[in-house]
This record gives structure tokens, sequence and C-alpha cells, in this order.
């Protein structure tokens, strides 16, 4: 056996660079689900709000700093459909985000891209 190429190999080679394999979850907050779930709600009652009052165009949605461009023709239980869609994603692919803040802008992109081409 040659113990000086077994050492060079685990000790004297430059570290492999992370993949998503090899690169711990990033940890969430216990109550980042609460917060997902407040803050997509919030979010849809604004849209439910500006139609109410009338709003047919886009709705400005300050906390994510942009505007959802939703159908006016949309009800709320179909907004609330692909709510529970962005959820489930969410849920499922932990990389989208662990970063609450991010959350609204991240929704709004989601409302904008799902129900434009529904």
């Amino acid at each position: 056996m040659d113990l000086s190429r077994i050492n060079g190999a685990l000790y004297e080679q430059a570290p492999l660079p992370p993949n998503l394999a090899t690169q711990n979850m990033p940890l969430s907050a216990t109550n980042f689900l609460f917060e997902l779930d407040k803050t997509t709600q919030t979010i849809i009652d604004q849209i439910a709000s500006a139609r109410k009052i009338g709003l047919d165009g886009p709705v400005e949605i300050p906390q994510a700093g942009m505007r959802a461009e939703v159908p006016p023709t949309m009800s709320v239980a179909q907004l609330n459909r692909h709510r529970r869609q962005f959820l489930n994603y969410v849920k499922t692919h932990t990389n989208v985000s662990s970063d609450i803040k991010k959350i609204p802008a991240i929704f709004v992109q989601f409302l904008n891209t799902n129900t434009n081409n529904a």
C-alpha cells in the first residue's frame, strides 16, 4: 500500500465544489409555513379588495414591490386554488426560498405567470 498517495488523496486535494446533493438544506424558521400561509392569504385579500372597489387592472402589492397582473374575471376561489398550488410547490421545493421576505415577490410572479395563461 502506498500511504503517501492515500494521504494525498484524502488531505491534500482541493474539495469538490458543492452541489445540490452535498449542500445542507437551509434551516427555516419554525413558523415558516404559518408565515407563508399568512403572507399569501394577505396578497389574495389585497387582490380581492381591489376587485371589490372596481379596479380591473394590475393590483399593486406593496410588500412584493410589484403588481399582480391577474385577469379581472378570475374569482377568489380560482386565486385560492393558485395559492394552494404555490404552497404545495414551496413545501416540496425547499430550495425556493427560506427567506420569508422574498416570498411575496415570488408569489406575485407565480400568480402573474400562472393566471395569465389560464
